[in-house]
This record gives C-alpha cells, sequence and structure tokens, in this order.
C-alpha cells in the first residue's frame, strides 16, 4: 500500500493494437485511451513481406497496402500469435481470401469502418473487465444432474458470449479448433443473438 499522496498506477493494461499497411489503415482507428497503436508497413521483400509480429492483442491488416499485404495477413495470424486479427480492404472480392489466411473478421472500407472501431474499443473494455484474473465459468447443476450435452452447450454457449460472438476467439479459450467449435454450435443449435 502506498501513501494517501501517492497514486495506484497498476490498473488495466492497454489494449496493444497493430496496425499492418499503408497509411490508409492507421486512419482507420483513431488513437484514444488505453489503447496502445503500432504502425508497421507490410512491403515485399523478397518475395516475402518484411512484416514479422510482435506481441499484440489485435492486428488490423489492410489488403490493399501492397503486394506483400495477404502474406503480412498469413503472419499476422499464426496460430501462436493467439490474437484477434481483422483483414480490411476497400475490394469485396479480398474477404475469401482474407479469411482462408486466417483473418477472424474482414472489414469492408469505408462501409465497416464504424464496425470496425466498435470492435477496437470491445476488446479495450474487454481487457479493462479482468487485469489480472480471467473470468469463470459458473454452471448451475440441478438436483437431478445436469447430462455432459447440456454442460457442453452451456460452456460452449458462455465462451461464445464472453467473446462477442468471435468464434476464433471462442475457440483459443476452449482449447479447440475453430472448425471443431463451427460443429459444436451446430450441433447444439446455437445462434448470435440478433444485433440492437
Amino acid at each position: 500500500m502506498g501513501s494517501a499522496g501517492e497514486r495506484d498506477v497498476s490498473g488495466p493494461r492497454p489494449l496493444r493494437l497493430e496496425l499492418v499497411g499503408g497509411a490508409a489503415v492507421a486512419e482507420l482507428v483513431p488513437p484514444e485511451a488505453g489503447i496502445d497503436r503500432r504502425h508497421v508497413a507490410a512491403g515485399p521483400a523478397r518475395g516475402r513481406s518484411a512484416y514479422a509480429p510482435a506481441p499484440a492483442d489485435m492486428r488490423i491488416v489492410d489488403l490493399d497496402a501492397g503486394k506483400g499485404a495477404l502474406a503480412a495477413l498469413a503472419r499476422a495470424a499464426e496460430p501462436a500469435a493467439a490474437t484477434v486479427v481483422v483483414a480490411v480492404s476497400r475490394k469485396p472480392s479480398r474477404a475469401a481470401a482474407a479469411l482462408a489466411a486466417g483473418a477472424t473478421d474482414f472489414a469492408l472500407v469505408p462501409r465497416d469502418s464504424e464496425w470496425l472501431r466498435a470492435i477496437v474499443r470491445r476488446e479495450r473494455d474487454r481487457l479493462r473487465r479482468s487485469p489480472d484474473e480471467p473470468e469463470r465459468l459458473v454452471v448451475e447443476i440441478p438436483r437431478d444432474g445436469l447430462r455432459l450435452v447440456e454442460y457442453e452447450r452451456a460452456v460452449v454457449e458462455n465462451a461464445l458470449t464472453r467473446a462477442g460472438w468471435n468464434r476464433s476467439r471462442a475457440a483459443r479459450e476452449l482449447g479447440v479448433s475453430r472448425p471443431r467449435l463451427l460443429r459444436m454450435i451446430e450441433r447444439h443449435g446455437l445462434a448470435a443473438p440478433p444485433c440492437g
């Protein structure tokens, strides 16, 4: 404990946001409190992207940044990174390639710019809620018991809700692959709540 005049600076850590691409991607998410931004270029270097991922909670990769952008996306979305990776482009035709390369989501700019800022804020707020301790799942078990399939449904539904229905993040939290999580969602008949 400090003295009365000292401030406690051990609050929640800021969201580490990495913006990969040209100057346009840096303008998509304006600087805000609680967000540490890092902007890096994704230019080609001998046929490969010169971009090397640094520790980040969230990455936004501009697919319109040049030849090395898709390679940069693939490197940003490597499984060891364990982060949210959003690909952005002005061309809707790039969505399929982005998702195949490992992007968590795809934003069509400028149409989805506000949505993109909203998910960055949601990630920041998620980190602020639980700085030191992960949230815990509590499933009430009735007196006559709970079948394993019902427990699995409760766990999957809780992980999806906590992740804001971001299936990649929920899969990482559950320790399963994204395709396996999609099969569980289908098996239990789960659906995202309607927006608005």
